[in-house]
């Protein structure tokens, strides 16, 4: 009779641990692939970190207190001050670092607030239709009639410049964007085959939003939070260049534009620094959106055989 041959004892105890690492380094191979196939979507990433790494190791990086004010003023870049220094003697590089723990947080906590109360909005009116739909959109319609800067602009001015009333108003200028978008996917959604089966067996309403409307609305509204986020960013320095930021003498990018614009002649890098700094936050944003949006399109995935 043939010997049996036990296979288990050719490959060892450890082939199952084995198999499992050779999954998850293909997993982790076609990830590194993903990021790599779509520039943007790294370029983006790699910005932002940036900014973010700077805005948070600031009290180790900045050479100087942010508020401390000393007798250089107005001067150029140098090797004591790495982007020169204000109207008050202050370091631009100091204010910088801790400018951007502003921007970033009041971009992503603005986008935050609007997304939760936004999708909630788009996800009721989509749902229940009717009277809930119409009352609901005429609200956002509403908002949606005045500039987003305007509406910013004018819920600062009633709260008073503080950090609490910026997002408040970036948050309201986001909610109907996000409520429009969210309204407009369930509506798609609700005339699908799957939804129909769900109502068909009795699925309760908050299963249904959990369960099918939110996992096929996530890729749409992550791309719109990126996006939207950049907009905050910049619409927090346009609101601190109006001095309707946070009170000084908190550092803040727009305030601190607002500070060099009259010393352009003298000075120019005292608004080119902050300037940049604007752009390079609100462009990591925008390709951080571009990248997810090709990313998660299965479409696009397609074309480039993945």
């Amino acid at each position: 009779m043939a010997e049996r041959f036990d296979v288990s004892a050719l490959h060892g105890a450890g082939a199952p641990v084995a198999l499992e690492s050779v999954r998850l380094g293909e997993r982790l191979r076609r990830a590194s692939h993903t990021v790599w196939a779509y520039p943007q979507l790294w370029i983006g990433v790699l910005v932002l970190l940036v900014l973010l790494v700077g805005a948070l190791a600031a009290p180790v990086i900045a050479p100087y207190d942010p508020t401390g004010m000393s007798a250089a003023l107005l001067k150029p870049p140098s090797a004591a001050h790495l982007f020169g220094t204000d109207t008050l003697g202050r370091d631009t590089f100091t204010r910088i670092l801790y400018g951007g723990r502003l921007s970033l947080l009041v971009g992503s906590t603005s986008v935050l607030f609007g997304m939760i109360v936004g999708v909630g909005l788009g996800l009721v009116s989509g749902y229940r239709l009717g009277w809930v739909d119409t009352v609901l959109m005429r609200c956002v319609d509403g908002m949606m009639a005045f500039p987003s800067l305007v509406l910013a602009l004018t819920v600062a001015f009633a709260l008073g410049p503080s950090l609490s009333s910026v997002i408040i108003a970036l948050a309201i200028v986001r909610i109907p964007g996000f409520a429009r978008l969210t309204r407009g996917q369930a509506l798609a959604l609700s005339g699908r085959e799957f939804m129909a089966a769900a109502t068909a067996v009795g699925v309760g309403p908050w299963r249904i939003v959990w369960r099918h409307y939110l996992p096929n609305l996530v890729n749409i509204i992550l791309i719109q939070a990126s996006i939207g986020a950049g907009a905050s960013i910049f619409a927090e320095a346009s609101l601190g260049f109006l001095g309707l930021s946070v009170p000084p003498p908190a550092p803040s990018w727009g305030a601190m534009l607002r500070d060099g614009y009259a010393y352009l002649e003298v000075n120019p890098w005292q608004s080119i620094v902050p300037g940049a700094f604007i752009f390079l936050a609100v462009l990591g944003f925008n390709f951080l959106g571009d990248g997810l949006r090709d990313a998660l399109d299965p479409q696009q995935r397609r074309r480039r055989g993945r």
